[in-house]
């Protein structure tokens, strides 16, 4: 204990942890201001014209006769999707003076129809969706809980959107240039030699260093989240911690998508569930934390396999560079990117990087294959912290240090 207590104040004292630290917190707030912004585009009336602009351009899109069929495919889904979204956005702004109970009830019975219309036409992803806001309004109603508006500025509404793009974008990065020089930074002081001459063994070493990073990159996220979701309660509002969130829980191949494109898959709609948003935050948070430790495992192994700290921190921060991009462009949707590298990505750790999109499940669709579900998922980040971690402490313990 007292070797991991001394490891963490060594990162937190070290320049490089400030550094970081101060980067990340501007870049954590350049986003939620991002976010807030983009929160109060998404009134009704502005989101509807942005939504029509946006059709126009892939209805302008599909009547190109060179496209590929996966990209066709692509088109006619966002078009269906972009104009499921304005039916919803019209019966908003249409009612938007009606009593909260009687619009939900009001907007339940209007669904219900359309269920009926998707059924007949086989649309399941339009039946999918209106299941989904069916639930959430029962919830609302039973619970008699008045819906937050998706504009409105609330602490519990923002906060999960910022934690989005920050697993998505530079988590990983500011992990690696923290943690990357925690076994090669200490050669060129010899720290780890005067170390080893203590009686203390190298597997605890290793383990003391794995610890604190771990303990170190969970605490110092977990703080500024906790304070930057206690500033924007305090400036606008937290929001109801019962604020409902439904998701379906597992999903089946989707053969369409399938012989279109090779992969794909559909929500399973005896599974759909619900989760308060205080719930799907501290279960999004946790599955952040696997993430973490997965990370640093990897950095740790990076860390073990060079002598040099600029080596080390070179290659994690080129690393974890590149994977975000190539997340970003793969995940952003499961009929884009290269098939072969999308079939890889469900063993890859740093695929679930984003809490939020494990616990929803959005990030099963993304991948577009029906294996992937929450057990999975931290089996994967398990294996890859574990994995890493005793490849590391195998060269660690027969590397001649001293």
């Amino acid at each position: 204990m007292k070797l991991i207590k001394n490891e963490m104040k060594k990162i937190i004292l070290s320049r490089k942890y400030l550094v970081v630290m101060s980067i990340f917190i501007v870049l954590y707030a350049c986003i939620s201001v991002l976010m807030y912004k983009d929160t109060l585009k998404s009134k009704p009336e502005t989101m509807l014209s942005f939504n029509e602009k946006n059709l126009e351009y892939w209805q302008n899109q599909k009547k190109d006769k060179d496209i590929p069929k996966e990209r066709k495919n692509e088109i006619e889904q966002n078009i269906k999707s972009i104009e499921r979204r304005n039916k919803d956005l019209k019966f908003q702004i249409a009612n938007k003076n009606l009593n909260w109970k009687k619009r939900l009830t009001k907007d339940n019975n209007n669904l219900k129809k359309q269920i009926k219309e998707s059924e007949k036409n086989g649309e399941n992803a339009a039946i999918s969706e209106y299941k989904q806001q069916i639930a959430m309004n029962d919830y609302y109603l039973n619970n008699n809980i008045r819906p937050t508006p998706n504009y409105e500025i609330t602490a519990f509404n923002v906060m999960p959107k910022v934690n989005m793009i920050i697993g998505f974008l530079i988590i990983s990065i500011i992990i690696a240039i923290m943690t990357s020089t925690s076994v090669s930074g200490e050669f060129n002081p010899a720290t780890i030699k005067l170390l080893l001459t203590k009686p203390v063994s190298r597997e605890r070493v290793l383990f003391s260093k794995f610890m604190a990073s771990v303990l170190v990159c969970i605490l110092s996220f977990l703080i500024i989240k906790i304070l930057a979701f206690l500033v924007l309660g305090t400036v606008f509002s937290f929001g109801s911690f019962k604020e409902p969130m439904a998701y379906y829980s597992r999903y089946i191949a989707n053969k369409d998508l399938i012989a279109n494109i090779g992969l794909g898959v559909k929500p399973d709609l005896s599974s759909l569930k619900m989760s308060s948003i205080f719930k799907f935050v501290v279960l999004s948070e946790g599955i952040n934390m696997l993430f973490i430790m997965a990370t640093v495992s990897v950095c740790l192994l990076i860390s073990t396999l060079t002598k040099k700290s600029s080596t080390s921190i070179s290659i994690s921060g080129v690393l974890f560079a590149v994977i975000s991009i190539i997340n970003t462009k793969q995940l952003d949707n499961a009929t884009g990117g290269n098939l072969v590298i999308h079939k890889v990505m469900p063993y890859l750790f740093s695929t679930y990087s984003t809490g939020e999109l494990v616990i929803s499940r959005e990030i099963i669709p993304k991948i577009g294959l029906p294996f992937v579900n929450i057990p999975f998922i931290i089996f994967i980040l398990l294996a890859w912290t574990i994995g890493c971690y005793l490849i590391s402490n195998f060269i660690f313990v027969k590397r001649d240090i001293l």
